[in-house]
């Protein structure tokens, strides 16, 4: 399990009570909301162990034990001592994140306000995948998966480090849906900018005359080793104005998803005991699986 970075927990729409039980691999967190914002802390209770998320009430900083009605302090000191760790929380666009350590930013959180200073951001959907998180965010640094399963058309894929995340740039092509068509457009063409901050986020920029705009693709880690992808849009508010048309955003939503179903079918059917022998045309997935690396360690 990572040991540092960001990661997202749930998007806003998630929470339906004051307390939310979720869960960050083998991290169980309970997100309250509070008067000053939504903050995310560990749910276990430290006097023995009972899930704070589950029955717990809050009570002004505290939150009371389920189990023998303690008050767990949040952010300070609670009763008997009692503290629950809080995690460094970014709530913005309706997508919640947590940061596990005070390393490896990569510049997420100003990243983050900047795009939501100048972008309208859609939350999208949800899939439960049966496949480790850093798959889906490697997903785009694997230059051959493209054209195969996607049928898409790519130039040649360049790999960087930037500032302590990791880059991947090239120019895709595919062909337009009929509401393009209609207006005479019948390929997009694309400069493809994804930038992974940390194994379970990238955000990737399709940057072009007829749709510039942004795709979250964040995959939270499971208990069980498997996933939860959250997807969420962002589009220039310069371009669509603050809010895009919404049949327009659910056609971007519908091919996201389908682009992910395709993936779904080999993520799922993949042998964890088959060798890899990754070839010099995996250039860009084992750069990734090295960045992965720097996350493990304390």
């Amino acid at each position: 399990m990572y040991q540092h970075g960001w990661y997202i927990v749930a998007f806003e729409r998630e929470l339906t009570d004051t307390l939310t039980p979720a869960v960050l691999g083998d991290r169980r967190l309970v997100i309250v909301r509070t008067d000053q914002g939504i903050r995310v802390f560990n749910a276990d209770c430290p006097h023995r162990g009972a899930h704070l998320g589950y029955g717990g009430r809050l009570n002004n900083d505290c939150i009371v034990c389920p189990f023998h009605g303690y008050r767990i302090g949040l952010g300070q000191e609670g009763q008997v001592g009692f503290q629950a760790h809080e995690y460094l929380t970014l709530a913005v666009g309706g997508l919640i994140f947590i940061r596990l350590s005070d390393q490896h930013d990569n510049g997420f959180g100003e990243f983050m306000s900047q795009l939501a200073a100048d972008h309208y951001i859609l939350p999208g959907f949800i899939m439960p995948l049966k496949v480790a998180a850093p798959m889906v965010v490697e997903n785009a640094f694997d230059a051959r998966h493209f054209p195969v399963v996607h049928r898409l058309k790519t130039d040649k894929v360049t790999v960087r480090q930037e500032e302590g995340l990791l880059v991947v740039e090239t120019r895709i092509e595919f062909p337009a849906g009929p509401y393009l068509q209609k207006y005479n457009i019948h390929y997009v063409r694309s400069q493809f900018t994804g930038r992974a901050f940390s194994p379970g986020i990238i955000v990737t920029r399709l940057q072009g005359e007829e749709l510039p705009y942004s795709v979250m693709t964040a995959a939270t880690p499971q208990p069980d080793g498997h996933c939860i992808l959250r997807l969420a849009l962002a589009f220039p508010i310069e371009k669509y104005g603050t809010q895009p048309d919404q049949a327009f955003c659910d056609r971007l939503l519908v091919a996201n998803q389908r682009g992910l179903q395709d993936d779904q079918v080999i993520w799922e059917r993949l042998s964890p005991t088959a060798p890899h022998r990754l070839t010099s045309q995996d250039s860009g997935v084992i750069e990734f699986q090295k960045y992965c690396q720097r996350f493990e360690t304390a």
